[in-house]
């Protein structure tokens, strides 16, 4: 399962980016493997679609999950339409990794 996290750098500590499209580099984490590719957006300063473009191009990446702070209802639409989930992350620092180790357990 591969799991996409907006952040502000290539950081695995780093707290979670609060806006989905406009993240400037995103971690797919593959859950069975440990493997992390990293994404850079090309949407962080575009005017408008930002949230649908991201969307996309998450899916043609293989994403299944999203964890994320905030969504817009455009991503959550091109997300939901992929078939890709949407969980909402917790605030603050990155507890993520438990948060990540939780949801396989349920999808198993």
């Amino acid at each position: 399962m591969k799991v996409a996290i907006p952040l502000l750098r290539e950081s695995l500590t780093d707290p979670i980016e609060p806006r989905l499209g406009r993240a400037p580099v995103f971690a797919l984490v593959d859950l069975d493997t440990d493997e992390v590719q990293w994404l850079h957006s090309e949407q962080e300063t575009s005017a408008h679609g930002s949230g649908t473009q991201t969307a996309q191009r998450l899916a043609s990446n293989g994403a299944e999950i999203v964890l994320c702070r905030q969504i817009g209802p455009n991503a959550l639409e091109g997300l939901s339409a992929a078939g890709i989930g949407v969980y909402q992350a917790p605030t603050g620092s990155p507890p993520w990794g438990a948060h990540l180790k939780a949801t396989k357990k349920k999808e198993d």
